[in-house]
């Protein structure tokens, strides 16, 4: 596939960590597939498009972590004060422990529009990308072989939002989400993580 020169400067080491880690795991004879790949990041990052994109590059299924978006029955103060407690990581691991099986299989998805749950496929694949923001929370990195950490500096986040949410849509990001955010990101041990900076590549 064509990737322009400012996506290529954020794949190629996306794709060089991923390349060497299904090297490492081939040289290991008890090697069970799929190798699972994280990328999480700050909102306006690029999360879901830079996952799209290593998806085609390496034929992966996508686990997207807004199908975990916690229900609003489990939405408690002491909940939402964990780190990354937005996100319904239990259900999550769960379905984490069925990928690594290499199987496919259909899982229940939470849709935070409507509040309730849909069916989502996942199709057993040789590499699997978990994107989303929390994707790294701490009971999760288990299942993980590659790490990656995408940030961006406010000024593009904002106007990268801005033109994503809109203007209505981009005041509730920087009152709710970006200080969730900034708080679980304050806590985050990232010293496994390959971080890349996308402030520059639109």
């Amino acid at each position: 596939m064509i990737f322009d020169a400012n996506s290529h400067e954020v794949l190629s080491p996306i794709i060089a960590a991923v390349e060497q880690a299904l090297k490492s795991k081939k040289r290991d004879m008890g090697w069970q597939k799929p190798l699972i790949l994280a990328i999480d990041g700050y909102c306006g990052s690029g999360k879901t498009y830079y996952s799209k994109l290593i998806s085609e590059h390496f034929g992966a299924s996508i686990i997207h972590c807004d199908d975990f978006f916690l229900p609003k029955q489990m939405r408690t103060l002491e909940r939402l004060s964990e780190m990354g407690g937005n996100v319904h990581y239990e259900r999550l691991a769960e379905v984490l422990d069925r990928v690594r099986q290499g199987k496919s299989f259909t899982y229940q998805a939470y849709d935070c529009s409507t509040d309730s749950f849909v069916d989502r496929y996942f199709e057993a694949t040789d590499v699997v990308v978990v994107e989303g923001s929390y994707a790294l929370r701490p009971n999760l990195r288990q299942y993980y072989d590659v790490e990656i950490l995408l940030t961006v500096d406010k000024t593009t986040q904002y106007n990268r939002l801005l033109q994503r949410e809109g203007e209505c849509g981009v005041i509730n990001f920087v009152n709710k989400w970006i200080p969730l955010e900034n708080k679980y990101f304050d806590q985050l041990d990232t010293s496994q993580c390959l971080i890349i900076d996308t402030t520059h590549n639109n």
